[in-house]
């Protein structure tokens, strides 16, 4: 077993005992829990591309110029709604959870500890048929999440835990997914760069469109006629052969290090 998941195993299971104790002393039939289970300053997160194809959901955001990123992978709890209400139903329920919260994050800035991963659609009304596998609110607690802040890499696995809970089987399981996204996986380091054999909504028309729509918005803003406006465009191209995610978040790195990385992975 690799140092990293021995580590986090032992963190897991000393701290496990602890947990049936805040229980019965909260008056509690189960409680969520959250385990900083290892911290190093080697980087966690190698293969984005390969940690999506091993997992049944996922979600990565980064801040490059901020060396802030975060994958979780799996989910320990789901919150997914629908229709005009969602904002109000998720918070609700986000406040349930959090008044059986139990962890160990006492060191550690819980400002930069973004428990709940997701998002929301804009405009539930118009459902579009490429966003299917996602409800209008959709988010999870990720059951395996790592963590980049700065020059530190956290290492968190998160759960539902009961008194009647057996220990030896959560540690099994936490093991077996802990041995599947850290073993070796040997990655081509120059993966291939796909062939674009065709392309919708990326032609020198498309883009005068796209451009002087953005100039539209930030000049009615300078004008104080609106706030905030959030544009969108969609490019469709059919492509030579699967597109490695961890080349293109490379490029989005380098190229574009103030903006919003983020991946989002659930079915299809």
């Amino acid at each position: 077993m690799e140092p990293l998941i021995s580590t986090s195993i032992k963190t897991l299971t000393d701290f496990l005992p602890g947990i049936e104790e805040k229980i019965k002393q909260k008056n509690l039939s189960n409680a969520f829990v959250s385990v900083i289970a290892a911290q190093t300053e080697v980087p966690f997160i190698s293969s984005l591309n390969n940690s999506i194809k091993l997992f049944e959901r996922s979600f990565y955001f980064e801040q490059p110029n901020k060396k802030f990123a975060v994958l979780g992978l799996d989910e320990a709890v789901s919150i997914s709604e629908n229709g005009e209400g969602r904002f109000a139903v998720t918070d609700k329920k986000i406040k349930e959870i959090k008044s059986t919260f139990i962890n160990n994050w006492k060191n550690l800035d819980k400002k930069h500890i973004p428990l709940f991963l997701g998002g929301m659609k804009f405009t539930p009304e118009h459902a579009d048929v490429d966003w299917q596998d996602f409800n209008d609110s959709s988010w999870f607690v990720p059951e395996i999440m790592l963590l980049k802040h700065a020059h530190n890499n956290f290492l968190f696995v998160n759960f539902y835990f009961s008194v009647n809970s057996s220990k030896e089987a959560l540690v099994k399981r936490f093991q077996s997914k802990l041995e599947k996204l850290l073993k070796e996986n040997p990655q081509n380091s120059n993966p291939p760069v796909p062939k674009v054999f065709k392309s919708d909504g990326n032609t020198p028309k498309d883009k005068k469109k796209w451009k002087n729509l953005v100039s539209d918005v930030l000049e009615k803003i300078e004008e104080k006629q609106v706030d905030k406006v959030v544009l969108s465009r969609k490019v469709e191209m059919l492509l030579s052969e699967e597109l490695n995610l961890d080349y293109v978040m490379e490029k989005f790195r380098n190229n574009y290090p103030e903006c919003y990385l983020f991946v989002f992975h659930r079915g299809k």
